[in-house]
């Protein structure tokens, strides 16, 4: 069984370094979905909506080799531990009794084993620019010589088929506080589009300890025109009425800082405001027309970008 731990280990962590696939929104980690194991449905798994991780493969692999039922979780959610919003994801290791320790692996990829116990990704967030840079906000207490990862993977998918075209990794140690945490992208081609980009976070690479822990927050991505985007679905946020002629009211279910930009169809910036959960824009001098806006975190990441029809 020791084998079999080593080559899950082995494949996953090498994920920064090599070849794997993955899917994602909910950057911020605010909704979460409840799973339910067939051989212990008394001891659902909390997993974030749209992100993968390995719990369930785990102990479904531990059950069917004859060892206990008890349900280890490697990744959990806090709600006092994060930097913004309700929650964040925590990865620590857990023990197997089959398996050995196996570290917190968190990805917005589906999680798949095949017949020769070989891990495969599959999947992605959506993405129509080439991404120039990954981020996310990292909180990490490592075991002595730990350390922990995050890595990315930007896919083509021209011919139905998963090509990996750009990716990215760093390894970290000790980060005290929240820290945003950049992940560059180096590409193979120039000349094959950006459909899909993958994250993967665990927390332990070198000892796979029990103590090693590692927050997750905010995912974000810049694109190579320089625009930064949210994976933050979890955050709703409305602009009415749609046409409107005097006020636009403009509502988020955060209380967050955040800011809302209206621009023209040629990209000039035309109202301004900052606001948290809700705010009024006065549009009554403005043209009858389409307009743009976008809302935007404190980092300058689009929340959400769409457009308005001011009528007169």
């Amino acid at each position: 069984m020791k084998k079999l731990l080593l080559l899950l280990s082995a494949t996953v962590l090498s994920v920064a370094y090599s070849n794997a696939q993955t899917t994602a929104p909910n950057g911020g980690f605010e909704t979460w979905q409840t799973k339910t194991l067939l051989f212990n449905p008394l001891t659902p798994l909390d997993v974030p909506t749209s992100w993968s991780t390995f719990d369930s493969l785990a102990n479904s692999l531990n059950f069917l080799l004859g060892q206990t039922t008890s349900i280890q979780k490697t990744v959990t959610k806090s709600t006092t531990v994060k930097n913004s919003g309700t929650m964040s994801a925590v990865l620590t290791t857990k023990t197997f009794s089959s398996l050995g320790a196996v570290p917190g692996i968190l990805t917005n990829a589906t999680v798949n084993l095949d017949a020769s116990f070989n891990l495969t990704f599959s999947g992605g967030a959506p993405i129509t620019q080439r991404v120039s840079v990954a981020s996310a906000y990292l909180k990490y207490a490592p075991a002595t010589a730990d350390s922990g990862s995050f890595a990315v993977e930007i896919i083509n998918r021209t011919l139905g088929v998963d090509s990996i075209i750009g990716s990215g990794g760093v390894q970290f140690s000790v980060l005290a506080n929240f820290t945003k945490v950049n992940v560059p992208i180096t590409y193979i081609t120039t000349n094959l589009p950006a459909n899909l980009i993958r994250f993967y976070f665990t927390n332990s690479n070198d000892t796979v300890q029990n103590s090693s822990t590692l927050y997750v927050d905010d995912v974000t991505y810049t694109t190579t025109t320089g625009i930064t985007e949210a994976l933050m679905n979890d955050i709703e946020i409305t602009a009415y009425p749609n046409p409107a002629s005097n006020v636009l009211t403009v509502n988020a279910t955060s209380d967050d800082a955040l800011l809302f930009e209206l621009y023209a169809i040629d990209g000039k910036i035309l109202k301004t405001t900052s606001f948290s959960k809700t705010t009024q824009v006065n549009v009554a001098d403005l043209a009858s027309g389409l307009y743009l806006y976008t809302v935007k975190n404190k980092d300058q990441a689009i929340l959400k970008k769409a457009s308005i029809t001011i009528t007169r």
